[in-house]
């Protein structure tokens, strides 16, 4: 039921793989072949991540990507912020205001939506399994 978004998907797991690097960069491709996903839209989120100051780009024939803050600095919430902007509370399951607010699902959603919330921010990169070198 909770999904998010391929970036997201491809950030956490890009950002875990430079966690495993320990302070070595490395390059899109590499990163790509390792996480077996297209370059391209790997690049695109490297970059947008770059913009945030969550990795930092290294150039010439050493460089790469490499985390620009410790990983237990990075939550998960700053994760998806920095690629979907700001966190908001549920809308209504049917995409509108049917119920006039008095939604039997309000509560729940709200509850789930919370819950994920403080989860996501309570979580670093520093917490999640290590993606092999």
């Amino acid at each position: 039921m909770l999904r998010f978004s391929e970036g997201i998907n491809l950030a956490v797991h890009a950002l875990g793989y430079l966690a495993a690097q320990e302070g070595k960069a490395a390059t899109v491709a590499t990163i790509a072949e390792s996480l077996e996903v297209s370059r391209d839209h790997l690049s695109k989120v490297l970059q947008r991540l770059s913009k945030v100051r969550m990795v930092s780009a290294q150039r010439g024939p050493k460089g790469g990507y490499v985390l620009a803050q410790k990983s237990s600095a990075i939550t998960l919430l700053d994760v998806f912020e920095a690629l979907e902007g700001p966190w908001h509370e549920p809308h209504c399951l049917l995409g509108g205001n049917i119920c006039g607010g008095a939604c039997v699902l309000h509560q729940l959603t709200g509850e789930v939506h919370q819950q994920v919330r403080e989860k996501l921010d309570s979580t670093t990169l520093a917490d999640l399994p290590r993606l092999p070198r």
